[in-house]
């Protein structure tokens, strides 16, 4: 199915562990990492594991999301992210 699908186009991308494994790269730049605590595409403890290597890195759970941006507390997050950094 497009699920399925494109679960293989981003396994094509990427290698597992790549953004960790290369985080030395990026870690002195602020980051947020907006989680939806539903999101069953990308499993929760990643976004813990990347806060752990990432210490400029800032996590944010939404707490009635999954993995859309268009869900409307992860775009409530990202607006409130852009709000205070701007």
């Amino acid at each position: 199915g497009v699920s399925s699908a494109a679960s293989d186009v981003y396994k094509r991308q990427i290698e597992e562990n790549q953004i960790l494994k290369n985080i030395n790269l990026i870690s002195d730049i602020p980051c947020w990492i907006v989680h939806g605590q539903y999101d069953v595409v990308c499993p929760i403890r990643q976004a813990y594991d990347l806060q752990v290597v990432y210490p400029k890195s800032n996590l944010i759970i939404a707490k009635d999301a999954g993995h859309s941006v268009l869900e409307p507390t992860i775009s409530k997050e990202l607006v409130k992210i852009f709000d205070d950094i701007i």
